[in-house]
């Protein structure tokens, strides 16, 4: 039994004619004919007897027949809804990024995505995330096709490192001055620090970076975000150590590298076994290019 044979029976039951049941499905007498009968075979019962040169129902057929009735418009409302969905989520894209990264480096990928596209009508449904697990968690649920944050390992999660970011510290404006890199922290052993709160995922990666210079700062002001950490040193709270991010270069503290090197990757993540349409194929495909040249650019001009 098949969902045509359905479309056959009904027909059949409407014209109770072989014939004209066969011009309605554009499809001959003996293919209907073959299907009623694989029907009946298989239900065990007659749906049809004749009736002079026609056919009409039996009891079982008229039985058979309010129940193929609601099959059909079941099956018809069902396509209805998937293929709504289906074109609504054929024009829409959903991404998530870190807050830190919300603005122009999420803007710029999708300009040059749209140039690429020729101005195409897609609809982009961006939402931040505090921190990197909240990314993670909006792609696994299923609220985003994609996200953007520091790479999490999670077997259910493919990471494709974008670029690498170096741990920095910042602070006031002005306050400090480093000729090279920074190697003793002896200077910051009276100051006030800004950290992450503890809950937030990178606060332990930084914890370890002090730690490996035997230092332990006397923290006053805890951040729960990128945004809001960088705020308090820009007002002038105290030094904190945070990824050196397109955001802090664009703002107004000071950034000073260390001398052994931290770093941590930034990727671009989707759930594994998904299953995406074109448009979010065409998009995936364009962000690791995008990249992928970028960093071809970068290792021609050193």
């Amino acid at each position: 039994m098949n969902t045509q044979h359905l479309y056959y029976f009904k027909s059949l039951a409407k014209y109770e004619h072989y014939g004209n049941a066969a011009k309605e499905n554009l499809t001959s007498a003996s293919s209907l004919s073959y299907a009623i009968s694989a029907l009946e075979e298989e239900l065990g019962v007659s749906l049809f007897v004749k009736s002079g040169r026609n056919i009409r129902l039996t009891f079982y057929g008229k039985i058979f027949l309010e129940y193929v009735n609601n099959i059909i418009n079941t099956y018809e409302k069902c396509l209805k809804e998937i293929n709504d969905i289906s074109k609504d989520q054929l024009s829409n894209i959903s991404l998530i990024s870190i807050d830190s990264l919300s603005t122009s480096f999420i803007g710029e990928i999708l300009k040059d995505f749209n140039l690429l596209k020729h101005n195409s009508k897609i609809k982009f449904k961006l939402f931040t995330g505090t921190a990197s697990d909240t990314v993670v968690d909006a792609v696994k649920n299923g609220k985003c096709k994609f996200g953007f944050c520091n790479r999490i390992e999670d077997p259910n999660i493919i990471n494709y490192t974008l670029f690498k970011e170096e741990f920095v510290l910042i602070s006031p404006k002005n306050r400090y001055q480093f000729v090279d890199r920074i190697n003793d922290f002896s200077v910051f052993k009276d100051a006030n620090f800004v950290a992450f709160n503890e809950s937030y995922p990178m606060y332990w990666s930084i914890n370890q970076i002090y730690q490996s210079y035997n230092f332990h700062p006397k923290i006053l002001y805890n951040a729960s975000s990128d945004i809001q950490l960088l705020s308090f040193v820009e007002n002038g709270l105290g030094p904190a150590i945070t990824l050196n991010s397109e955001e802090v270069k664009n703002a107004n503290v000071d950034v000073f590298k260390l001398d052994k090197l931290f770093e941590r990757d930034f990727s671009f993540i989707w759930l594994q076994g998904t299953d995406f349409n074109k448009n979010e194929l065409d998009f995936k495909k364009f962000v690791i290019n995008y990249f992928n040249n970028k960093k071809i650019m970068s290792k021609l001009q050193q």
